[in-house]
C-alpha cells in the first residue's frame, strides 16, 4: 500500500514533532512525539499531499483521486470544509506568508486564500 508521510509540529500536551501520516486509501494519522497513534480518521480516497497552516489549526489535505482539497480543524480532528479543484490533485504548497496554498493539478493550477476559505481574515 502506498503511504505518504510528511512531519509537521502540532501544539498539544508535551508539545514538539509529532508526525502525520496519509495512506492511499484515504486514511490520516495522528501520531504523538512517541509515535503512539492518537487519532485518525478516512478522509478520500488517494491523498496526494498534505500541508499544515502556519497557525497549526488546520491540516489541508489534496484528494488526487476525487479532486477536492480538504480543511481539517486539528483540534476537532473533523473536516470543516472542502473545495472541489478537479481530479490529479498532484502537490500543496503555503505561501511565505502562510495566507495561501497553491495547488497543483493535471489541470493547472490554483491560489487558494486560506483565511477566506476558512471565514476569516
Amino acid at each position: 500500500m502506498y503511504k505518504r508521510l510528511q512531519t509537521y509540529f502540532h501544539p498539544g500536551p508535551g508539545a514538539g514533532t509529532t508526525l502525520v501520516t496519509s495512506l492511499w486509501d484515504g486514511t490520516v494519522t495522528l501520531y504523538d512525539s512517541s509515535l503512539k497513534p492518537l487519532r485518525h480518521t478516512r478522509v478520500a480516497p488517494g491523498i496526494s499531499g498534505m500541508a499544515l497552516t502556519d497557525d497549526k489549526r488546520h491540516l489541508l489535505i489534496g484528494g488526487y483521486t476525487d479532486g477536492n482539497l480538504y480543511f481539517m480543524n486539528m483540534e476537532t480532528w473533523h473536516i470543516v470544509t472542502s473545495l472541489y479543484l478537479g481530479h490529479r490533485m498532484r502537490e500543496l504548497r503555503l505561501s511565505r506568508d502562510g495566507r495561501y496554498v497553491y495547488v497543483g493539478t493535471s489541470q493547472g493550477g490554483f491560489r487558494i486564500d486560506i483565511p477566506r476559505v476558512l471565514g476569516h481574515r
